[in-house]
């Protein structure tokens, strides 16, 4: 196995079916000409993993890839358009079970649904620096987590097999010359990976059915070839279903939903993931100068002269990664005033965290060193459940809205818990509680009664209320060779929104597009990308505020909401087809934006934007129906032995 320039020759352990390491070779044909009692040869554009199952071993390949995004300054993300299964090792029985699973294993279709990039890690929030190779914390995003760990345990073996994610990557350029682009990333979780009827509500790993993260990032490059600077914004927010106990009962075409009496036990456990995920987002602004090695000095984020202008010295690997941990050699903030001053032999000023306490007739006082409040995650949910009595999710909803004081009372047990069996960390470096809101929008109520354009600004009523939970945005300089001579954080995001209905698919969908509309104005403007985005009609300097999703339309250009709609409509379908096995229900709003956008352009873009076909939500829900009911149980068991996933396992 190997590269043009370079080869790995490995042997089948016999015992365990896994590759072992034997040597390099200069070439493939080299090693070849080293082993003449091979059979044959096979190409691949990618290896994506290696199964053991029983006595047999499969080596799962792509056979065909699409470049369908390049992340800056030159990251190439694919699309796995065709996959196969190549026999390593077949000889040996399996049992009936061994080979029915195997069978769902090999039926199981990754086609179109997933994505992977060989230099950068897709299973972190943008920007990252962490090593692609290696054993990644956030394995919840890596769908061939296990696949890989016969590579990954292998030093030399672990750069033949980047990381899977179920999802999507598209990119759309903003100007003519491709220096400005805007890139849509999303993430499937592989905490609950079921299908539609089996995976509802939490699970025992503390994961919702059909979560995602999402990430919205615009771009621009200019400069030289020889020193170019990349300006970017990005926006992360997440989708999923209902974060309770609940599941689906069925009876012939019809559905009903079951919500467990206390259907908020173990929800605090998802919520403080999210507080772990989105620790980053307590990081200062930072800037890094290249110095000398690969050592890098990171300028906090203070003035001059104040205490917290302190130099860290920061590794060259870490730089841009806030995920990994950073070796610092002294703290910019003053996290504990206990460990900066001496109550007793102190006779400067203290500061404010130092506060006398009075210790009563004695008339003396001592000095208390108080820790400050740790800061909480802003997480804004937006519930676009049915509020109807008489409807089906009338239930989960009241149970959903019912479940937050409950569920912020058991996460400061979660957090103590932690604390205590030292998995929460540095308490300055993780959020110490959450700031969760659940905001109501019965969508199709409002969408029937007044149009899906009243829909959607009630939904962006919400997100205009929650602006200040913010996105990040920074600068990168890079030189001819692609090395990074500086980079910097302007700032960081602040909360997490995120939209969800009863199956995390149609409703939510359309809340993430109406998102990415709200927050891409001011994205632009901090990329100096805002002449792209806004209408020639709109003047930039009124009140950029748009007060309904009317005005939102007629303040952006048509094609920046013609190239945003397209996307969503691929979002859409790939989320469908990988929850329920068929198309997105409910896209005809999308459709037709995409349609007048296109319409009103005063020339026919370059690259053709196709418009899907109207499409029946009947027809669509009865396939989905039929589908789920004869196959979830087949995919379900494909999904478990592709995983390996037993129960805790994640979890733990």
């Amino acid at each position: 196995m190997g590269f043009e320039r370079q080869a790995i020759v490995s042997r089948i352990d016999p015992f365990t079916g896994h590759f072992q390491y034997v040597r390099h070779a200069p070439s493939i044909q080299a090693a070849l000409q080293e082993m003449p009692d091979f059979i044959k040869t096979r190409e691949f554009p990618m290896i994506l993993g290696l199964r053991v199952h029983g006595s047999h071993s499969y080596l799962l390949v792509a056979n065909s890839l699409k470049q369908t995004c390049t992340l800056p300054p030159g990251h190439r993300v694919y699309t796995v358009s065709e996959t196969e299964w190549v026999p390593v090792q077949t000889e040996g029985t399996l049992s009936k079970l061994e080979k029915e699973d195997l069978d769902a294993m090999l039926k199981y279709s990754l086609d179109d649904l997933h994505i992977c990039c060989e230099t950068y890690d897709l299973t972190l929030p943008w920007p990252n620096n962490a090593d692609p190779y290696q054993q990644s914390d956030s394995i919840e995003f890596a769908f061939n987590h296990s696949l890989r760990q016969p590579f990954l345990r292998d030093r030399d073996l672990r750069q033949l097999c980047p990381a899977l994610v179920q999802g999507m990557a598209q990119q759309r350029p903003l100007n003519g010359d491709g220096s400005a682009n805007m890139i849509y990333l999303v993430r499937k979780s592989i905490l609950n990976p079921g299908p539609r009827f089996l995976a509802r509500g939490l699970n025992h790993n503390f994961g919702p059915a059909n979560e995602y993260e999402c990430e919205l990032l615009l771009w621009r490059i200019e400069g030289t070839p020889e020193l170019a600077t990349h300006h970017w914004s990005s926006l992360v927010w997440r989708r999923g279903s209902v974060p309770l106990k609940w599941q689906s009962v069925t009876s012939g075409l019809t559905e009903s939903l079951v919500v467990e009496e206390d259907s908020a036990d173990t929800a605090e456990w998802y919520y403080y993931s999210l507080m772990q995920r989105y620790a980053y987002f307590l990081r200062h602004p930072e800037s890094f100068t290249k110095m000398e090695g690969n050592q890098w000095v990171s300028k906090a984020a203070f003035e001059p002269g104040t205490s917290g202008s302190i130099l860290q010295s920061v590794r060259l690997d870490q730089e841009l990664n806030p995920h990994n941990k950073v070796y610092v050699e002294s703290s910019p903030e003053l996290e504990s005033d206990v460990n900066m001053w001496d109550s007793k032999s102190c006779d400067v000023p203290l500061p404010n965290a130092a506060i006398p306490e009075d210790l009563g007739n004695s008339g003396s006082f001592r000095t208390v060193h108080r820790q400050p409040e740790p800061p909480s995650l802003p997480l804004t949910c937006i519930s676009l459940l049915r509020v109807d009595p008489s409807s089906s999710e009338h239930a989960l909803n009241s149970a959903f809205i019912n479940s937050v004081p409950v569920v912020l009372q058991r996460l400061c047990r979660c957090v103590e818990h932690a604390r205590s069996s030292s998995t929460h960390g540095d308490g300055s470096k993780i959020f110490g509680s959450l700031d969760l809101d659940v905001k109501q929008v019965d969508w199709h109520s409002e969408a029937k009664l007044h149009g899906p354009l009243k829909a959607a600004s009630l939904v962006l009523d919400v997100y205009q209320d929650k602006q200040d939970h913010g996105f990040s945005h920074g600068t990168f300089k890079v030189d001819g060779q692609v090395n990074f001579i500086e980079a910097v954080i302007h700032q960081q995001q602040k909360g997490i929104l995120r939209p969800n209905c009863k199956d995390s698919l149609d409703r939510t969908n359309l809340a993430c597009f109406w998102m990415s509309l709200k927050f891409l104005p001011a994205m632009s403007r901090e990329v100096n990308v805002d002449p792209y985005v806004y209408s020639p009609a709109f003047d930039p300097s009124q009140d950029r505020r748009a007060t309904s999703a009317e005005e939102l339309l007629r303040q952006l250009d048509r094609s920046v909401v013609a190239k945003l709609a397209e996307i969503f409509l691929i979002c859409g379908d790939v989320c469908a087809m990988l929850y329920t096995r068929s198309a997105a229900m409910h896209s005809e709003m999308i459709r037709s934006l995409l349609q007048q956008s296109l319409r009103g352009l005063p020339a026919v873009p370059a690259v053709p934007i196709p418009v899907p076909e109207k499409r029946s939500n009947v027809r669509i829900g009865l396939q989905r129906l039929v589908e789920n009911h004869l196959n979830d149980a087949e995919r379900q068991r494909a999904l478990t032995v592709i995983l390996d996933m037993k129960p805790g396992v994640v979890a733990a």
